[in-house]
């Protein structure tokens, strides 16, 4: 019996054995089970990491790509704004230039428009008074008109008041100056292209450097008219003896037909002397003309002549008091 309980004994403790043993095996698989199982997750993890990581670093680069695209887009925009605005400011500069031009152009023309219908008509003047020497004073109420660089091209001036006038650099192309009074008045390189003076009075008046081509000088009064500089190339009645009573020299530009005449006119030697000594010399040379003839002494000239204090001071000083050339030297330089 007892052999028998050792040998249940023992079996039961084989069983015992073998039940644990299948157990730490069992266990052992588990926990190989449960390892593999972490390692897995904890690689899963891992992988889901880097891929987070790379997701957020293409998010970071997206949104920092379209911020750049952004900044330059708002740049562009800034830079057109700021092209479209100089380009306003140009043409509100450009519009506003315009405009203070065309404001000045209407300006002019309305003074201009003024002044021209304040002209008065010799027949409405009152005649001068005369001293007791006999000579013809200027009135009194002498009013001067500025009409400097006017337009006045194919304008009627005819039987006009215009004595004093600063007409200088004035457009007078093709004007009507049909008995015009000009006595005294500054045409200095005025534009009297074509221009009707005829029976006009141009007497003292300021020419230099006036263009006269192709003028009508019919009976025109030009008595001590300063022509130096001018051009009166292809004028129409012009005479000698009308030249001959004018100031002029070698850069006045006759017609050849007009320098020939001059040559035999002894009413052409016009001096301007630098004292009155000088003048005294010229005169007692030029007494007497080539065929012999006592020539009249104009009295007036050093009276007249000038027509302003302006003019003979710059006579003086441009001129340097040079002799006005005679008829054959002109001839010679044509």
């Amino acid at each position: 019996m007892a052999e028998m309980l050792l040998v249940g004994a023992m079996i039961l403790s084989l069983i015992a054995l073998a039940l644990s043993f299948i157990t730490l095996r069992m266990l052992r698989r588990t926990s190989a089970r449960m390892q593999a199982q972490q390692q897995a997750w904890e690689r899963a993890q891992e992988v889901r990491q880097q891929q987070w990581k790379i997701q957020q670093e293409n998010q970071t680069a997206d949104i920092e790509k379209r911020f750049t695209d952004n900044i330059k887009q708002l740049k562009n925009q800034i830079q057109q704004l700021q092209n479209r605005w100089q380009r306003l400011e140009q043409e509100q500069k450009a519009n506003t230039e315009a405009l203070q031009q065309q404001f000045d152009v209407t300006l002019r023309q309305a003074r201009q428009e003024y002044a021209l219908a304040r002209l008065p008509r010799i027949e409405d003047t009152p005649l001068p008074l005369r001293s007791q020497s006999g000579q013809t004073g200027q009135l009194s109420s002498q009013r001067t008109f500025d009409l400097k660089g006017a337009d006045l091209s194919q304008r009627d001036l005819s039987s006009r008041l215009l004595q004093h006038a600063d007409l200088r650099d004035a457009r007078l192309t093709q004007a009507n100056l049909f008995m015009a009074d000009l006595s005294w008045a500054h045409l200095t390189d005025a534009n009297l292209t074509g221009a009707n003076l005829s029976a006009a009075n141009l007497s003292h008046a300021d020419l230099r450097g006036a263009n006269l081509e192709g003028a009508n000088f019919l009976v025109t009064d030009l008595d001590n008219t300063i022509l130096i500089g001018a051009n009166l190339q292809n004028a129409h009645n012009l005479t000698a003896e009308q030249i001959g009573t004018t100031i002029y020299n070698e850069t006045t530009r006759f017609d050849r037909e007009i320098v020939q005449a001059l040559r035999f006119d002894a009413s052409a030697h016009h001096v301007i002397p630098e004292n009155q000594e000088q003048k005294t010399a010229v005169e007692e040379e030029s007494t007497k003309s080539p065929h012999g003839e006592t020539i009249e002494e104009d009295t007036d000239i050093e009276n007249d002549i000038s027509p302003s204090e302006a003019i003979d001071e710059e006579l003086h000083n441009s001129e340097g008091n040079e002799v006005v050339k005679q008829p054959e030297e002109i001839a010679e330089n044509a």
